[in-house]
């Protein structure tokens, strides 16, 4: 093979090389350019949403949630209705408070607080239970009542109320049970 021959086949193969890594590099150009544009045209979009998020937020300055009782009134309710254990409550109005405008979210000793709080009014608050006052106590209404506030069930805590009659051990024999003998 000639010297000239052997000068054609490299230049032939450096052609088809560079060829096919021109046309891969100008694919590579414009998917850039077009990756560039699409992430311009997000942003702006972005912006404009962030802009039109403060303008509502200047409109509507007050919190959803203004009063502490009102948050008070949410936990307890969660707690009550939703059926869902302190943490969580804690969780969920850290969630709620970002959206509804208050800052630090109770912890969960916090809400249990308030749920003890709201079984101790529940309890000084029933009228239906009075029995014999024990030696004429202002504290006493007939009844020796017992509160465990225990790690209970699962992961949540328990409140555990039972209320006895102070004069059971007099009247019946044996231990206090759930139902009345027949």
């Amino acid at each position: 093979m000639s010297s000239t021959s052997r000068l054609r086949q490299s230049r032939r193969q450096w052609k088809e090389k560079a060829i096919t890594r021109g046309s891969s590099e100008r694919y590579q150009r414009k998917e850039i350019l077009r990756i560039k544009k699409e992430r311009e045209h997000y942003k702006k979009e972005a912006r404009a949403a962030k802009n039109q998020l403060a303008k509502e937020r200047q409109k509507n300055p007050l919190p959803l949630v203004r009063h502490k009782q009102d948050l008070v009134f949410i936990a307890l309710q969660l707690f009550v209705v939703a059926r869902i254990g302190f943490r969580a409550v804690s969780r969920v109005l850290e969630v709620l408070g970002k959206h509804w405008g208050w800052g630090k979210a109770p912890c969960p000793q916090t809400i249990i607080n308030w749920v003890i709080r709201l079984s101790m009014t529940r309890i000084h608050n029933v009228s239906q239970w009075a029995g014999p006052r024990i030696d004429h106590s202002p504290c006493s209404n007939g009844f020796i009542w017992m509160i465990d506030t225990s790690i209970g069930l699962g992961s949540g805590k328990i409140l555990v109320v039972l209320a006895l009659d102070a004069q059971h051990h007099g009247l019946n024999e044996g231990a206090p049970t759930p139902y009345a003998p027949t």
